[in-house]
């Protein structure tokens, strides 16, 4: 069965990460996989396509203009035609705005979307009009799946819900062994606070930034480092100045190898104010990190069932700090269950394999 992935990808987080570890377990169970990487003209690499190329996974570089083209559409159904492909798997609004211009029966080849959760946006923009095209394109497809059961909401279900599925992402059981490196940020008798991701706006840092007074009257010993790149840097690094916690908060930006900081760290923070399936607390579950996440849909879906008491919290610093101090004042033996829950959980729903399983049993269906 040959099957193509469709992305624009925007940088290497949640529906780039999935996307390796899908095709990487696609492939080793027999699948013949490309991806067509979109992005608009010029001479570069985007960090999708270098972990394709990293990881041998076959990436068609496919550069077209921003705004949505139906010859550009027809091109990218042409392709797939040519190569005798068996089922388009579309991730991400353009690819779904792109694909869902074409009407079913000139497509032919069954479209799968995967629709990993829409970020909030603030008045009339650019990204507003693409979700709005998104969710109107859904309609047109094979089968609509979502990442976690916590996402229905964000979807309309007119013209969709008997097309709609639920396969929550995974990720391989195994890592490099560059994981096995420290983190410099952290001394020997420091309690260390990770997070990892875009630095934008839903992912809401300043609301973890604006914690740490508090965390630290409890605990002085505490440092945060928050890994990953986005256009909030500025507002996020003036505040950690504003704060006076310049010796106790860093961002250095992007991490290649994200288990490096679950490995390292007392408890992994999410304080995002959307997500769909966040890879990042798979990624904490899998190496027995201690999770803190804030109440959304997304996160506790994922963690309600799996992980300590107080693991989700409210959109304030004392409730952060609250949790913090919790898992700080847990003695070793109840540390030792906490992690081995949070493994055993990981390792039972949300490998790549049961992932890719499931997604291969779709697309037979759809054939």
């Amino acid at each position: 069965m040959r099957v193509v992935h469709v992305i624009d990808s925007g940088g290497y987080y949640g529906a780039e990460v999935m996307l390796v570890h899908l095709c990487q377990a696609q492939i080793e169970l027999g699948l013949d996989v490309e991806v067509i990487s979109i992005g608009t003209p010029g001479n570069y690499e985007k960090p999708l396509e270098k972990k394709l190329k990293a990881n041998s996974i076959p990436c068609k570089i496919w550069r077209m203009m921003a705004l949505p083209d139906l010859r550009e559409s027809l091109k990218i159904l042409r392709y797939c035609k040519k190569t005798s492909t068996d089922v388009i798997h579309s991730h991400g609004y353009k690819g779904n705005i792109l694909l869902g211009l074409i009407p079913a029966f000139m497509r032919k080849i069954p479209v799968v979307t995967t629709v990993h959760g829409y970020t909030k946006q603030k008045g009339f923009g650019k990204m507003r009009l693409n979700q709005w095209l998104d969710k109107r394109c859904l309609r047109n497809f094979n089968a609509v799946v979502l990442v976690s059961e916590g996402m229905r909401h964000q979807v309309p279900m007119r013209g969709i819900g008997e097309k709609l599925l639920v396969i929550p992402n995974g990720i391989p059981e195994t890592i490099s062994e560059s994981a096995n490196e420290p983190i410099p940020y952290f001394g020997s008798n420091d309690f260390r606070i990770g997070a990892i991701g875009r630095l934008s706006h839903e992912k809401n840092f300043q609301l973890l930034i604006r914690s740490m007074p508090l965390i630290l009257k409890e605990i002085p010993a505490a440092k945060l480092v928050i890994y990953g790149e986005g256009s909030e840097r500025l507002m996020l690094e003036t505040l950690v100045t504003e704060l006076g916690l310049k010796e106790h908060v860093f961002l250095p930006g992007y991490i290649d190898e994200s288990a490096r900081v679950y490995r390292h760290i007392d408890v992994f923070i999410n304080c995002s104010l959307t997500e769909g399936m966040p890879i990042t607390l798979l990624e904490a579950m899998r190496e027995g990190c201690p999770i803190i996440a804030t109440d959304i849909p997304g996160n506790r879906a994922l963690v309600q069932h799996l992980v300590q008491e107080n693991s989700l919290v409210q959109f304030t610093p004392h409730d952060i700090c609250s949790a913090v101090f919790d898992i700080y004042n847990l003695c070793s033996k109840g540390l030792l269950n906490l992690r081995n829950s949070l493994t055993e959980g990981f390792e039972r729903s949300f490998t790549s394999f049961r992932m890719s399983a499931a997604y291969i049993e779709l697309y037979r269906k759809l054939r």
